[in-house]
């Protein structure tokens, strides 16, 4: 199986997840920079120049693979993506990159292509298959209310899993039962 994963805000190719995914097929994780508008072109090019099986996004991630899914259709796997741009004010100021310490900074204008990748999947959403999008949400998520993706009309409600005693940084063990639930009993390709 041939899988791209994009990781979240802060984060990079490598970690949990990638690693973890590793063991179900050949696992295509880029490491990127915040910059909304330039990461969907980016992915979206990766998407037309690769045969992927699946997709699986995690927190901004997430909300990048949603998008994949409502142009492409491609099987896909959001692990607590954000549904709103708003989410990302508590983000406003200086961050960090996770793995290089190497500092970025979030503006109001970027919460602006943010809510405009929202827009895009709002209005294409509806002419995919709502079966091959699958969603993973922290049952305790401090970043992504639960509650707004769980009444999400274009979430198939057998595809929406509530990870119980989990935040928005999962532990190995909610990893495991996130992929163990995705590739059981015919679930994912």
């Amino acid at each position: 199986m041939n899988i791209l994963y994009i990781h979240g805000l802060g984060g990079s190719g490598t970690g949990k997840i990638s690693e973890t995914l590793k063991s179900f097929g050949t696992v295509t994780s880029p490491s990127l920079k915040f910059d909304p508008e330039d990461n969907i072109q980016y992915l979206m090019g990766m998407v037309r120049t690769n045969l992927f099986d699946l997709v699986v996004g995690n927190s901004l991630g997430g909300l990048y693979a949603r998008y994949i899914h409502t142009i492409t259709g491609i099987e896909t796997i959001c692990i607590n993506p954000p549904t709103q741009s708003n989410q990302f004010e508590q983000f406003f100021g200086e961050n960090i990159y996770f793995d290089t310490g190497e500092k970025f900074f979030i503006h109001e204008v970027d919460t602006e292509d943010i809510e405009h990748i929202i827009e895009n999947i709002n209005e294409y959403e509806r002419f995919v298959r709502a079966e091959s999008l699958h969603v993973f949400v922290s049952a305790d998520d401090e970043i992504v209310d639960p509650t707004i993706i769980r009444n999400d009309k274009y979430i198939c409600e057998k595809n929406l899993h509530i990870i119980t005693s989990a935040t928005h940084r999962l532990t190995q063990d909610n990893i495991d039962e996130i992929f163990r639930i995705s590739f059981s009993s015919d679930r994912i390709v």
